[in-house]
C-alpha cells in the first residue's frame, strides 16, 4: 500500500501544483480539471476489462512490473514541454495504476479471511490517507524549497517512487495459492452476470461515486479558490487538506476495528452522507486557520465510510468467492469514475458560472449519496469463521 499510495498521491495532490502548471501552460479551468482527472479517467476506462486479464498473474509480479512502468510515466510528466504530452503521460500513469488494482484484491483474498476484510480495507485506506496527508502537507514545502518549480517537485516524487519500488522488489513474496483460489482464478474468463445484475452493488457504486466526486473536486480546486478569495497561502491549504486525510486515516482504522456488524456500519453510512456536504461547504467561508483545521479533521473522520463501502462486495449474497476480486474492482471503478468526473465537471461549471465557491458547494452535495447503502447493508449477514471455511470449501 505504501508503493500503491505514492501513485495516488501523485495524482490527487496535483491541486497544489496546479497554479504553477496552469501559469506555464496558460490553462483554462476546464483544462485544469482535465489535467487533474485524466489519469483517473484512464483508471475508469480500463480497470474492469483489464482486471479480467491481469487477475491471472501472480500479484507480486504484477505489482513489480506496474511500479516500474509507473516510474517511467512519472518521469515523462516531469519532463514534458507540451501540455498534450503531459496529458498523455498522466493518462498512461493512470492505466498502470488500473493494471495494479486487481493485485491488491488478490492479496486480500490470499492472506485474509472474509470477516477480516473490513479491517484490511481500514488499514489499506488508512495508509493511502496518510500518504495523501503527507503529500498535501509536504508538497507546498517541497515546492517552495525548489523555487516554485513543479518539474523539480515531480522529479523528487519520481525518485521516492523508484526507491519504494526497489524495496518492494526485494521483500515482496506471494503466499502459496490454495486450491479454492486456483480454481477461482482459472474459472474466471469473463465478467460474471451476477455482478452486473446486482442492484445492491450498483447502489454501493453510486455512493462511492458521490463521495469521491465531491472529494476530488475539493482536492483539485480548493487551493485555487482559497488563494483567489482570501489570498490564502498554498501551504495553509495543504495543511487543511492534509489534516482532513489525517482524520481519515484515524477514522478508517477505527471503523475497520470497531464496526463489527452491519447495523453499526449502516449508521456510519447515514451519518457520513448527512454531514459531509455541510462540512465541505464550511471549509469555503472563512480564512481562519484554526477553524479550518478543526472542520477538516471532523470532515476526515466521516470518510471512514469508504472502508465499509469497499467491503460490501465481499459480503453480498449471490456473488461467489471466485468473483469477489472482480466485484471489488467493479466498485473501485466507481471510485475512479467519481474522482475523474468531479474535477472536470467542476471546471466546466466554473467556466460557465465564474463562481468557484458556488461550484464547490454544488460539487459537495453529491456526497449525500453515501447514505444510500445504509438502507440495505443492515440486512447483510455477519460472517463467522465457520461460514468462511464453508464458503472457501465451496
Amino acid at each position: 500500500m505504501s508503493c500503491h499510495a505514492i501513485g495516488w498521491v501523485t495524482i490527487m495532490t496535483m491541486g497544489i501544483l496546479l497554479p504553477a502548471i496552469s501559469a506555464e501552460f496558460d490553462l483554462s479551468y476546464l483544462q485544469q480539471g482535465l489535467f487533474y482527472a485524466v489519469p483517473v479517467w484512464g483508471v475508469v476506462i480500463v480497470t474492469l476489462p483489464l482486471s479480467l486479464w491481469t487477475v491471472r498473474y501472480r500479484p507480486v509480479m504484477l505489482t513489480t512490473t506496474t511500479l516500474a512502468i509507473a516510474g517511467i510515466f512519472l518521469f515523462l510528466q516531469a519532463s514534458a514541454t507540451m501540455f498534450i504530452v503531459l496529458l498523455a503521460a498522466r493518462l498512461g500513469f493512470g492505466v498502470v495504476l488500473a493494471a495494479r488494482e486487481p493485485a491488491r484484491a488478490l492479496f486480500m483474498q490470499q492472506w485474509f479471511r472474509q470477516r477480516e476484510v473490513i479491517f484490511v480495507n481500514g488499514v489499506t485506506i488508512s495508509v493511502l490517507s496518510f500518504g495523501f496527508a503527507g503529500g498535501l502537507l509536504g508538497m507546498p514545502l517541497l515546492l517552495s524549497t525548489l523555487d516554485n518549480n513543479w518539474r523539480s517537485t515531480l522529479y523528487v516524487l519520481c525518485g521516492f517512487s523508484v526507491l519504494l519500488s526497489i524495496v518492494w522488489a526485494i521483500v515482496a513474496r506471494d503466499k502459496p495459492v490454495q486450491d479454492h483460489q486456483v480454481s477461482g482464478t482459472d474459472k474466471q474468463r469473463g465478467l460474471p452476470r451476477s455482478i452486473f445484475l446486482n442492484k445492491q452493488l450498483w447502489i454501493t457504486g453510486l455512493a462511492i461515486f458521490g463521495g469521491t466526486s465531491a472529494e476530488a473536486s475539493f482536492l483539485a480546486f480548493y487551493p485555487t479558490v482559497m488563494l483567489d478569495r482570501y489570498d490564502f497561502p498554498l501551504r495553509f491549504s495543504g495543511v487543511v487538506m492534509g489534516l482532513m486525510y489525517l482524520g481519515c486515516s484515524i477514522s478508517c482504522l477505527v471503523v475497520g476495528r470497531m464496526a463489527i456488524n452491519w447495523e453499526i456500519r449502516s449508521k456510519i453510512l447515514w451519518f457520513a452522507g448527512i454531514c459531509m456536504p455541510f462540512m465541505f461547504a464550511a471549509l469555503l467561508f472563512t480564512d481562519s486557520l484554526p477553524f479550518l483545521c478543526a472542520i477538516a479533521v471532523m470532515n476526515g473522520l466521516t470518510v471512514g465510510y469508504m472502508v465499509i463501502l469497499l467491503t460490501i462486495g465481499f459480503h453480498l449474497p449471490g456473488i461467489h468467492i471466485r468473483h469477489r476480486p472482480t466485484a471489488h474492482v467493479f466498485l473501485f471503478t466507481f471510485l475512479a469514475l467519481g474522482t475523474a468526473t468531479g474535477p472536470v465537471l467542476s471546471g466546466f461549471l466554473q467556466d460557465s458560472l465564474n463562481n468557484l465557491t458556488l461550484v464547490l458547494i454544488l460539487a459537495s452535495s453529491s456526497s449525500v449519496f453515501v447514505a444510500a447503502p445504509g438502507f440495505f447493508v443492515r440486512k447483510l449477514s455477519n460472517p463467522s469463521d465457520a461460514s468462511q471455511v464453508a464458503t472457501e470449501k465451496i
